[in-house]
């Protein structure tokens, strides 16, 4: 029974052995076969690493290429750049110099058109104020009147010599000549020889009158003896020194300057001799000396305004 049991244990150990010499067989078939791609698989990754440090290598190469092209680019782009800012800021450094020198011509330009305006705007303003008191005056002069003064033979009345207007203005009056009052007469101016002042044409003539206004002049001067006027005064006409006739009878006149340009009242020419001025003359050098004055010479005159 023993023998039988060994036995049959031995049998059993002995195919025990033979499945682990089986066993062990496939497993190292197994491990054959599982070997064989490992090796594969690590010849397949050492090749796969060697690619992809290659790749890794071109990448990295083509990386500092492109950095390096890059960097030429970008200094060859910078100077391209900085040339045509260069270029630039001269363009506007150039427009900036032709502009101020357009201006500085504008403005110059500009004030002399100025000056010119205000030199021309004064001119028309000097010529409308000579024009107005051009106008003045002759509306002035236009409103002519008669000189009148007292008979040449009568006492008393007035001594000097009036202008009336041509428009009178009347207010209470008595109609005809009374006794006791002062008496006018119109004014003839008799030139009894050829070579004395006005010529013999002005003799028994009528003498009309104006009063005139003169513009931003507050004085005014008759200058006996003179043509013209002292430095500093404007003349506004000249002519001959006129009076009363130096005659026994004759009552006396104040002197006064009429124009060398005599004019006379239309249709006053009849030789009335009421009131009557006569041209004076120097009557002698006794007193008065000579020269410069000269006995028996016509005296001229000036009216000169300040």
């Amino acid at each position: 029974m023993e023998e039988y049991f060994s036995s049959s244990i031995e049998n059993k150990m002995k195919v025990y052995a033979d499945k682990m010499k089986l066993w062990e067989e496939s497993i190292s078939s197994s491990l054959d076969k599982v070997v064989e791609p490992k090796k594969k698989t690590e010849t397949f990754v050492e090749s796969h690493l060697q690619d992809q440090t290659r790749f890794k290598e071109s990448f990295l190469e083509t990386i500092d290429n492109f950095k390096l092209q890059s960097e030429n680019k970008t200094e060859m782009y910078e100077r391209k750049m900085n040339t045509l800012l260069d270029s630039f800021s001269s363009k506007i450094q150039e427009l900036s110099e032709a502009e101020r020198k357009i201006e500085n011509t504008m403005q110059a330009s500009l004030h002399q058109e100025q000056n010119r305006f205000n030199a021309s705007f004064d001119k028309i303003v000097e010529l409308s104020n000579r024009f107005n008191t051009s106008l003045q005056e002759i509306a002035l002069k236009e409103k002519k009147g008669y000189m009148a003064g007292k008979h040449y033979s009568s006492g008393g009345n007035g001594a000097n010599i009036l202008c009336l207007p041509k428009d009178p203005e009347w207010k209470r009056y008595a109609s005809g000549l009374n006794r006791l009052t002062s008496r006018l007469f119109g004014l003839e101016m008799d030139i009894l020889n050829n070579n004395q002042a006005f010529g013999s044409s002005s003799n028994a003539k009528n003498m009309p009158c104006a009063v005139c206004k003169t513009s931003r002049r507050s004085a005014v001067l008759m200058v006996p003896g003179r043509m013209t006027c002292h430095s500093g005064w404007h003349k506004e006409f000249s002519g001959y020194l006129v009076a009363q006739a130096s005659r026994t009878g004759r009552t006396a006149t104040e002197y006064i300057c009429a124009d060398e340009n005599l004019e006379s009242v239309p249709g006053g020419d009849r030789d009335d001799n009421e009131a009557v001025l006569y041209p004076v003359e120097v009557g002698g050098c006794a007193t008065l000396k000579c020269p410069p004055y000269v006995k028996g010479r016509e005296l001229t005159c000036a009216v000169c305004s300040q």
